[in-house]
């Protein structure tokens, strides 16, 4: 039976055995230690869920309009008009089942068969394969240990054409941790002007997890004057720790939002209203208990920077937000590994750790290590690293 060529085109997944693999390990009552965490190992802030259980007991169940409540809108409007440094308006405000999903929404209404979308390497895994799923072609632009994973502007410019339609970055980044600085993202802002044709879709998810001595902007905040060409996405997964809510939302032109909102109600018809109701009262509440889940976040940081440091031959940027750290393990990989895929393995089963490796990302000779884990499991996790590298050192 023929099957659609983008469905047929999209990767499987590249963990799947190792996944398989330390399952059968827990199951044999090993102690696995999981550096794996795609989110955050807080639970939802308590006033959020209370507000959830009203929505449900008032019986607020029923659809909400394509784009979102109006008063999430507003509430998002506020909240992003202090990031992007002008007045936002609901009109510019759509509301999606998550951040990947506004993401994908406006890739459909940006790219035609045979576009090309830019993506900076290392990247997180769903970009290319949504680029895919719109018709489009990936191009990417790598970014380097060496440089800090920032962007270099002339390495951007030189991968533009006529037929390039976007262009997505990620700060904070995953899975490097890097925040791209204010001169990056002017720079990127510099090339965009000379491209009139191309969009800029910056996937700000992770905004409220950066640490000291970074810089917490967005390009559409540096380059007001982009915005008609900027589509910025954030939502409350990763700050609010409420990535099952599937709430997300995207800022941009009113006629980009009046689009996508035809989008959404031929997809996904409007969110989930409950999501709705509970992200309302996040962004409506104070940011204490977001500020304390960053705190921790970064004093676990700064544990596992610690410990990866005393073990020799890795490098690493030390991470400035998020919480994940890309671990160039390729002093280990070169000779006995093919790839940090079969490193990975070789660490599940010599060691009992859990790790990504960093082929989905785009960076064979990589690992990233999640550290929305507790201190105890970082340590103990880290210990085993240092031993089942040491012993690939001595063979």
């Amino acid at each position: 039976m023929p099957f659609s060529k983008k469905a047929l085109a999209l990767s499987s997944s590249k963990t799947l055995e190792l996944t398989a693999l330390a399952n059968r390990l827990k199951s044999e009552g090993k102690k696995i230690v999981a550096f794996t965490a795609g989110e955050p190992d807080f639970n939802t802030p308590e006033y959020i869920k209370t507000e959830a259980h009203k929505a449900i007991d008032n019986n607020f169940t029923r659809y909400t309009p394509s784009l979102g409540t109006d008063r999430l809108r507003e509430l998002v409007a506020e909240y992003e008009s202090k990031r992007l440094t002008r007045r936002i308006t609901k009109d510019e405000v759509f509301i999606a089942p998550g951040a990947k999903f506004a993401i994908f929404a406006t890739l459909q209404l940006l790219v035609e068969d045979d576009d090309e979308v830019i993506i900076i390497s290392p990247y997180w895994l769903s970009y290319p394969e949504m680029v895919t799923l719109a018709g489009g072609k990936t191009v990417l632009v790598e970014t380097k240990l060496e440089d800090g994973f920032q962007l270099n502007p002339e390495s951007l410019e030189s991968a533009i054409t006529r037929t390039t339609k976007a262009i997505i970055i990620n700060s904070p980044n995953n899975p490097t941790g890097v925040v791209y600085t204010k001169n990056t993202l002017r720079s990127i802002g510099e090339i965009l002007k000379k491209h009139p044709w191309v969009y800029l879709i910056s996937d700000d998810i992770y905004e409220n997890l950066i640490f000291e001595g970074a810089e917490k902007t967005t390009l559409a905040g540096c380059e007001p004057e982009l915005f008609e060409r900027c589509i910025t996405i954030n939502g409350v997964s990763k700050s609010f720790a409420m990535t099952g809510w599937r709430i997300g939302w995207g800022v941009a032109s009113k006629e980009i939002v009046d689009i996508i909102g035809k989008i959404l109600s031929h997809t996904v018809s409007s969110s989930v209203s409950i999501s709705q109701k509970a992200a309302e009262s996040a962004l409506a509440g104070n940011m204490r208990e977001v500020e304390q889940m960053r705190i921790q976040y970064e004093k676990r940081k700064n544990l596992i920077s610690s410990l990866l440091k005393g073990i020799p031959g890795v490098r690493f940027v030390e991470p400035q937000g998020t919480f994940y750290l890309f671990l160039d393990v390729s002093q280990y990989t070169k000779n006995r590994f093919k790839s940090s895929i079969e490193l990975s393995k070789y660490l599940l089963e010599e060691a009992g750790i859990v790790v990504v490796p960093g082929e989905p990302f785009g960076a064979n000779g990589f690992i990233r290590l999640s550290y929305a884990i507790s201190e105890e499991d970082i340590i103990t996790g880290c210990e085993r690293l240092k031993g089942a590298l040491s012993k690939i050192a001595e063979q």
